[in-house]
């Protein structure tokens, strides 16, 4: 069962803008629904001020603030770039970098784009090795630089 609009829903299209697969549909200030699309991210439920998104299992999700929303960290010296998080992530946010810059050794993945994560926990579901762990949004770059082997 994909997630839920409740009649909670003012309308006012926010969840919309933040699916990453358009699985919400609505007109303005009319109750919106969630088609058969819908993979399950969350983004719905973080950016809602009405309380009106439930997850798959009926549980109201909150709102949270954009700065809030977890980001993966890796641990490199555990990852084994096999790029399951660069495949898993709905939204192309994470990449293997190029060539090694001063906090992340080359070919290794990364957070390219941190505004478009959408925090769904995606790529640390896919990690076979556990290299990978969701952090609140504002403790991700502290937490990154601590996880990085020197």
């Amino acid at each position: 069962m994909a997630y839920q609009i409740t009649e909670a829903c003012t309308g006012c299209g926010f969840c919309v803008q933040w699916c990453p697969v358009k699985a919400i549909r609505g007109r303005h200030k009319r109750q919106h629904s969630v088609d058969t699309k819908c993979i399950s991210c969350g983004a719905c439920g973080r950016v809602c001020s009405y309380g009106a998104v439930l997850n798959e299992d009926g549980i109201q999700l909150r709102r949270i603030r954009l700065v809030e929303w977890p980001k993966p960290v890796w641990n490199y010296a555990v990852c084994q770039r096999c790029e399951k998080c660069v495949s898993a992530c709905p939204v192309q946010c994470i990449q293997l970098t190029a060539a090694k810059n001063e906090t992340i050794p080359a070919g290794m993945p990364n957070l390219v784009r941190p505004r478009a994560c959408l925090g769904c926990d995606f790529c640390e579901r896919a990690c076979s090795v556990d290299a990978i762990k969701l952090v609140s949004g504002k403790n991700a770059s502290d937490k990154s630089r601590d996880r990085i082997p020197l």
